[in-house]
């Protein structure tokens, strides 16, 4: 049984949606108004839904019917509920009284008696059903057949009709045609959404909602859904049938599988063939196995034996065949290492460009590949051609060099295999290593190369990071900064160092406090020395607020000019695009400019700031003696220090504000004007955009839109 929503809930989550027509309340009745308020259906109903393809469910006392738009009756006062349903895109109207269903046209017409317990769209037809009898009917209401048997079941879900009794099963069409039946079966299950399963002396028959016999022998042991395919097991075979009873694959096959969007695989005598969706065959039955590869959904694996076969993902041939292993991540580069015995390099048309003769092989990022052999390393080009002997203990690639070992020498050599640089120290990690630069170690300790092999930061540090380019040395706490040349930046260490667009922040740590400064990278010179506890910029980085030692704060200017002395105990810029700030005295606070000029003469307490609204750039909610008020950033006193309160609503991009006085509420706009004056027990915003207003003479709900037009004769339209 249909349960009708309440109307006020579907008022509510239907005014997103726009409408020629709304529910209008006057007094303690309904009716309908257009979007300027003005009544079109006279206000005659307690309960009234919104339109719906040019109807209404409207309520008198206890009982529901339907209007049209003028406000004509479609479904007379006399049920339970109304509610809409679509047949084929139609609307229709069901409704309901003493638990049973009935349906009406849109136009009026009466097409069902409410008399059945089930109602439903069968085909261009529709089907009423109580225990032991369904009947259809044309889509004018006309009865076509009645069905009276043990039990006639509607399969809403599948939308199948059948009648049955202990001796039989019949399947009907939507004009009533019996179009399948059988004898003594066993059992009726449904399959999905859009078959059912007869079961008789162990054997199946599955009937599908286009009318369809699905293998019309009906001889099959078991079925079961595989994608869009009814998959059916025959004499220990599987075959694949589409939804018109046609097979896809006959079944022949010990197993089925769908691969990916075009393909099936279908095993015989051990071995897989691909299949597309039409049953065309993609292959001979030729593998062991055929998988998806993780990572691509360009290309699958179709195993031969222990090796395979590389394929399109339309079963297509690529030509890399018969391989161990692949880099899948290089499939779209010219070369890609495969492995059979050993690893080699082959081109996308399956054409081997390095032989398999080596143990391993890496990608490097420069198109080139380092290559094991015998526990040596070297380096081959894409041609096959050998850049660098496999000599090397190991090989590494960075940036545009690679690095090698040779017993107890460390080389650079470039991309063309040509020595750059040695060195005694061994490779570090070079992860964080700036462009072209070497990370070398002897024992713990650590230092950086260049390509040339020259020491250019010492080998004395703990742990090596850089930052924006420069290479920073880390001892214990400390940290050492250095060029990318390895001129060293500062002598003395600090506890850290970051990049912003004001120059190098510099932090010092002194008695377990932090400092900060700021260093012109540049020019070579301090900005700020590092005696700051904050350093925080705003204002596109034109300003930046300074906390002092002794926790004041003060403004400086990108010139490091100080413009605010640190004399304030809070001091702090609205925004990092905002060239006003607020400071804190023993009054209260202050709104300030740059210049220290005050943008608003008395002291307020500030509650809180509200950024991006549209009564300026920020709002500011103050408050004296526990009343709140509305400051811009021009010191104009939008709503006086009078209200309870005041609360910020948003809806899209329109900002309004909820406000209490007197301990009733009302709303103001983005201008700042009140739309809905504060003598409404509660208001609050709707998704809709739209308000809900509770009065509080009669406890009633009204509707209010963002220009204050009211749906009700009990507001005042101002």
């Amino acid at each position: 049984m249909r349960v009708l929503a309440s109307a006020i809930l579907f008022l509510v989550t239907s005014l997103c949606c726009a409408q020629e027509l709304v529910p209008y309340l006057m007094g303690s009745l309904y009716g309908y108004a257009d979007l300027d308020g003005n009544l079109v259906v006279s206000a005659d109903f307690d309960e009234a839904m919104p339109f719906e393809s040019g109807i209404a469910a409207v309520q008198k006392g206890l009982n529901w019917g339907a209007i049209d738009s003028k406000g004509q009756i479609i479904v007379p006062f006399e049920y339970e509920f109304v509610e809409m349903g679509f047949m084929n895109e139609t609307p229709m109207l069901f409704v309901g009284r003493n638990s049973l269903l009935g349906l009406f046209n849109t136009s009026g017409n009466k097409l069902l008696e409410c008399e059945y317990e089930q109602v439903a769209f069968f085909g261009e037809n529709i089907v009423g059903c109580v225990p032991g009898q369904c009947t259809i009917f044309g889509k004018e209401g006309n009865e076509l057949v009645e069905l009276v048997d043990e039990k006639v079941i509607f399969q809403e879900e599948q939308e199948i009709l059948y009648t049955l009794n202990e001796k039989k099963v019949g399947f009907l069409d939507p004009q009533g045609e019996e179009f399948f039946a059988t004898k003594k079966y066993s059992s009726i299950d449904p399959l999905g959404k859009s078959y059912v399963v007869v079961s008789k002396d162990e054997k199946k028959t599955i009937v599908s909602n286009q009318n369809t016999i699905l293998d019309k022998e009906g001889a099959f042991e078991d079925a079961s859904l595989l994608d869009q395919w009814v998959m059916v097991k025959k004499k220990g075979k599987w075959g694949l049938l589409n939804d018109a009873g046609s097979y896809t694959l006959l079944p022949d096959y010990e197993e089925i599988k769908v691969i990916n969007e075009h393909l099936i695989a279908a095993k015989k005598a051990g071995k897989f063939g691909l299949f597309d969706y039409q049953g065309n065959s993609k292959s001979g039955f030729l593998y062991k196995r055929v998988d998806k590869i993780r990572g691509t959904d360009q290309y699958i694996k179709a195993y031969t034996n222990v090796n395979w076969n590389l394929l399109t993902s339309t079963g297509d041939a690529t030509g890399i065949n018969d391989v161990f292993a692949l880099n899948i991540k290089a499939i779209e580069r010219d070369g890609i290492p495969f492995k059979r015995d050993k690893w080699g390099v082959m081109n996308k048309n399956g054409e081997i460009i390095i032989e398999p003769i080596y143990t391993m092989i890496y990608t490097t990022k420069s198109g080139n590949f380092i290559v094991k052999k015998a526990n040596k390393y070297g380096v081959v080009s894409t041609s096959g051609t050998t850049l660098i002997e496999e000599k090397y203990d190991a090989l590494q690639e960075k940036d545009d060099y690679f690095l090698g070992q040779d017993k107890d020498k460390y080389i650079i050599l470039d991309l063309q295999g040509n020595v750059s640089g040695e060195t005694l120290n061994r490779w570090s990690k070079q992860a964080f290593m700036p462009y072209n630069l070497f990370a070398v170690t002897d024992g713990e300790l650590q230092g950086v190369l260049n390509a040339n092999g020259d020491i250019i930061v010492p080998i004395k540090f703990n742990r090596l990071d850089t930052i924006h380019g420069m290479i920073v040395g880390i001892q214990g706490k400390d940290k050492y900064i250095y060029y990318k040349n390895g001129r060293q930046i500062f002598e003395d260490p600090y506890i850290d160092f970051e990049m912003t667009t004001l120059g190098l922040k510099v932090k010092l740590e002194e008695d377990n406090i932090t400092y900060m400064g700021l260093y012109n990278l540049k020019d070579d010179r301090w900005f700020l020395e590092p005696k700051w506890k904050r350093i925080i910029p705003f204002n596109d980085d034109r300003f930046f607020t300074l906390q002092s030692r002794i926790d004041f704060y003060g403004i400086a200017d990108t010139n490091y000019q100080i413009l605010v002395e640190p004399i304030y105990e809070k001091l702090f810029p609205l925004s990092k695009n905002s060239a006003l700030y607020l400071k804190q005295t023993d009054q209260g606070y202050y709104l300030m400019r740059i210049d220290e000029e005050l943008v608003y003469e008395e002291p307020f307490e500030l509650v809180s700031i509200w950024r991006g609204a549209e009564l300026g750039d920020f709002i500011f909610l103050v408050s004296r003696n526990d009343m709140y008020g509305l400051m811009n950033t021009e010191g104009k006193m939008l709503l006086d220090v009078e209200y309870q309160e005041i609360a910020e609503n948003k809806h899209l991009d329109e900002s309004y504000f909820r406000i209490g006085k007197n301990g009733k509420q009302g709303m103001i706009d983005h201008k700042g004007n009140i739309v809905i004056q504060p003598v409404y027990k509660d208001i609050e915003e709707l998704d809709s955009g739209w308000f809900w207003v509770l009065e509080s003479r009669d406890s009633k709900k009204y509707l209010i839109n963002h220009e204050g037009k009211a749906f009700s004769d009990h507001l005042n339209r101002n």
